[in-house]
């Protein structure tokens, strides 16, 4: 093969690996008489046990708020027709048995995914936010000049018969990124604290009192204090989650802290830059 042939790297999402929920609430009915139901999509990254990511937040839980109804582009052009190309390999019968209804035990599922750009077309208060916030770069514009919103959707690749061979196509692919150098902290015990921090900041309920406290315990108290990056990016995903993109209140929130984090910081600004409009 010639050396100058070309290479490789094209607009193609990586492939990553990680196991799937998706719980759903409802049935709820909007204004025009459609039942609908609200999807939380949660997906648990694989961690290769050799290859520990340098940055905590590959290790996170990635989540998608979705609705079942065509106007939500999200669902409707890429997480359900890639679930409906499932049924053919027999690992899921009907679209409907990854779904885990209210009462029902959380249904998991080893899978590989895609996160593709998607455009959906945005309304006049989402341009004013982007101006209002310097964020215009999430716009884009159309081939008839309209403002698009930029999403990134999960697209199901593969769902797995086994933790096996899941497991074996996860190290195959080294999850789409280059290997990372093994540090003294990367190790298995401390990919488990990291992943029971939102637990803890959750049941916390944002009180830094109580959130100290609870980092006290082993094994947590060997990899982190109140003030350690982890636990302040874990309390700014907790705090943006739930007031969403409500600057004002977020800066209420934050003076009740004392100012643990700062509303221009990294922490809460990477945060900020993940919600959708």
């Amino acid at each position: 093969m010639s050396k100058f042939a070309p290479a490789d790297g094209d607009s193609t999402p990586l492939l990553k690996f990680g196991e799937l929920e998706a719980p759903v609430d409802g049935p709820f009915t909007a204004k025009n008489g459609i039942v609908y139901y609200k999807v939380t999509v949660n997906i648990t990254p694989f961690i290769d046990p050799d290859n520990i990511p340098a940055d905590p937040k590959e290790m996170q839980v990635r989540t998608w708020k979705l609705v079942t109804a065509k106007w939500n582009q999200e669902f409707s052009q890429v997480f359900f027709p890639s679930l409906e190309a499932q049924i053919v390999g027999g690992v899921i019968k009907s679209v409907d048995d990854v779904f885990s209804e209210m009462g029902e035990p959380t249904r998991r599922f080893y899978v590989s995914y895609q996160t593709p750009l998607l455009l959906v077309p945005a309304n006049a208060d989402d341009i004013q936010y982007a101006k209002d916030h310097d964020r215009l770069e999430s716009l884009v514009l159309n081939s008839i000049g309209q403002a698009q919103k930029k999403r990134y959707p999960p697209k199901i690749v593969n769902i797995y018969a086994t933790h096996e061979v899941w497991e074996a196509d996860a190290l195959s692919h080294n999850n789409g990124v280059a290997p990372q150098p093994v540090k003294a902290q990367s190790n298995l015990e401390y990919a488990a604290a990291l992943s029971a921090l939102p637990i803890f900041v959750a049941s916390s309920q944002l009180d830094l009192t109580k959130l100290e406290a609870s980092l006290q315990a082993p094994p947590l108290n060997i990899y982190f204090n109140i003030n350690s990056k982890e636990v302040k990016h874990e309390v700014a995903r907790a705090i943006v989650a739930k007031y969403g993109i409500n600057i004002e209140v977020i800066k209420g929130v934050l003076v009740g802290m004392n100012n643990y984090l700062d509303i221009e910081g990294e922490e809460i600004q990477s945060q900020l830059e993940e919600v959708p409009f």
